[in-house]
């Protein structure tokens, strides 16, 4: 071996995995998230880890002509089966209670990363490195938040697909909130005349005057994703940053929660306010939701 060919294959062999591995734009990789999330058709087991609880849940995603079709049944605890699909949102409890939403559609991870330069505004994206899920190669990716109002994520995307394999929501000090990954998984690509888009909803669905309430305090880069008025002046107003999400329940009069509550990395607070009772519940930390609540008031 000469010299020069000696020195080299020494650069190689140190540098190696720089050489093999190519620098990976973060933003790019969401994108390819967002795009798996939405095309793929999957089935398989994940589970939930939140508050010293460990739950599992067979999930299943199917898309046809009229849209996807999302069936999550709880493997653990309680018997729960909830139904996405187009028409809106269905869940069957143990006792054989359904509880439907028609109409308006729950705002889902692919829908709010859609607007990623919304988001990218707010959070600092970086590659944390690589691993390994449910079988499936994986690229680790980390969204910093900028300020202390939201919380952190790291994603594990399937090198392949891009798929989204495990999650984890962090507080500001990096201490886990609540983290949710595939043990098996099966995904395949959408049959032909399949569709990832649900029916628009009908225009008259829509509220056609602007809402009487505001949120003083709600953080930048929060904008309205969607509303729905009852017909007893209740609302529900639906904001997301691109990641995180925040709903404002607004209820004319009678009871419903007061004070906090908590689940994973989910925070409600309700009060009574200028004679309703307001209900904020966001993926954000419990200071956050209650600065927002505490803001709420009757716009002019």
């Amino acid at each position: 071996m000469s010299a020069s060919r000696g020195v080299l294959f020494v650069l190689l062999a140190i540098a190696g995995p720089a050489f093999a591995q190519p620098a990976q734009d973060p933003a790019a990789l969401l994108e390819r998230m967002v795009q798996a999330l939405q095309g793929l058709e999957y089935e398989g087991t994940f589970v939930y880890v939140h508050e010293g609880r460990v739950d599992a849940v067979h999930v299943t995603r199917t898309l046809g002509p009229n849209g996807p079709m999302e069936r999550l049944v709880s493997l653990s605890g309680d018997r729960r089966e909830v139904l996405r699909e187009p028409g809106g949102l269905r869940c069957l409890t143990r006792g054989g209670t359904v509880v439907a939403s028609a109409g308006a559609q729950a705002s889902t991870l692919p829908d709010r990363l859609a607007n990623m330069a919304q988001w990218r505004e707010h959070y600092r994206m970086s590659i944390a490195g690589t691993d390994r899920v449910a079988g499936y190669e994986a690229t680790v990716v980390d969204a910093a938040p900028l300020d202390s109002l939201r919380y952190g994520y790291r994603l594990w995307l399937d090198r392949a697909t891009g798929m989204l394999l495990a999650s984890m929501v962090r507080e500001a000090s990096g201490a886990p909130v609540e983290q949710l990954a595939f043990t098996q998984l099966r995904l395949q690509q959408a049959p032909d005349g399949a569709t990832s888009a649900a029916p628009a909803a009908a225009s008259s669905a829509q509220p056609t005057t602007p809402s009487r309430w505001r949120a003083a305090a709600m953080p930048a880069g929060f904008t309205l994703v969607s509303r729905v008025q009852a017909e007893d002046d209740a609302e529900h107003l639906l904001y997301s940053d691109g990641l995180a999400s925040v709903s404002i329940y607004v209820e004319p009069s009678g009871g419903g929660l007061l004070g906090a509550s908590r689940r994973g990395a989910v925070n409600a607070f309700g009060r009574a306010a200028e004679g309703a009772h307001v209900v904020v519940i966001g993926d954000l930390p419990a200071t956050t939701v209650v600065q927002i609540a505490e803001s709420v008031s009757r716009g002019d």
